[in-house]
């Protein structure tokens, strides 16, 4: 049997899962970049598996991420074999805010006149349903820079994720459902020249078990026509954030919502 090699962040999860259903008949082998960098998996096994593979998939990452970047991995792989690029899946339009390491990604794009604000108007707001997060400014910044990343890739998601934003397609900023995860690995199919076997395409959202899944806000329903009820949590969640970020532009000295490229769509 042929070897596959994915190589990307927890996103070759969802291929790994949806491949083989899909009648790819490689072995697969997953390696995380992120568990590489903090030596959680072992660079050596990646090495080793990257010299004997048929087929390299992996995500472009840079050479500041030295021996572990795509670009060195790509000088591992045997001549004969294939190579298939995607890139990293990112955006928080889909959520009202994302906490993240303490910053509330999502809030730079909001009118500031509503941190200037008292809270209790600004909740008001909220609890009314009459809030801007300025869902589409944020959902077409981060398409935008999804296109800049698919210039140069095989696999291309952006056109796929504009004329599907009224589905839920990820489960929070990074970590994708599973109907893109299916678009994704048909993709990939196409690419090989494989025909792809009949399957079922009716799956749970998160069949791939990816963690941390957001709670789906009212908000984005109605704004993005999106045919599925809000989860019960979903506003007092991101009540909470609203307070919590409202308190940082108040009190917090020297506080800035905004957050730098590199963080927002990672390395």
């Amino acid at each position: 049997m042929k070897k596959c090699v994915i190589y990307s962040n927890c996103q070759a999860d969802g291929l790994a899962l949806f491949l083989p259903m899909m009648g790819f008949d490689y072995q697969i082998t997953v390696y995380r970049n992120y568990q590489i960098i903090i030596g959680e998996q072992s660079m050596a096994d990646l090495e080793r598996d990257s010299k004997q593979c048929d087929l390299f998939v992996y995500q472009p990452t840079n050479d500041k991420h030295g021996d572990s970047s795509s670009e060195n991995m790509l000088t591992k792989i045997p001549v004969h074999a294939e190579t298939i690029s995607f890139a990293y899946v990112y955006n928080h339009a889909f959520y009202p805010l994302t906490e993240h390491g303490g910053k509330y990604i999502g809030a730079e794009f909001i009118n500031a006149g509503y941190w200037q604000m008292p809270l209790n108007e600004l909740l008001n707001h909220y609890d009314q349903g009459t809030m801007d997060f300025a869902l589409w400014s944020r959902f077409l910044h981060c398409l935008a820079e999804q296109a800049r990343r698919e210039e140069n890739t095989d696999l291309k998601l952006t056109k796929w994720m504009l004329e599907h934003r009224n589905s839920r397609i990820l489960l929070n900023v990074n970590h994708p459902t599973s109907i893109m995860f299916v678009e994704l690995s048909a993709q990939l199919m196409h690419a090989l020249g494989k025909d792809i076997r009949p399957f079922k395409v009716d799956h749970p959202e998160n069949l791939t078990g990816l963690p941390c899944t957001l709670p789906h806000s009212a908000y984005i329903s109605k704004f993005f026509g999106m045919p599925r009820e809000a989860d019960p949590d979903a506003h007092n969640y991101y009540r909470g954030l609203l307070k919590a970020e409202w308190t940082k532009q108040q009190y917090a000295e020297g506080f800035s919502a905004y957050t730098k490229e590199d963080e927002l769509f990672g390395g």
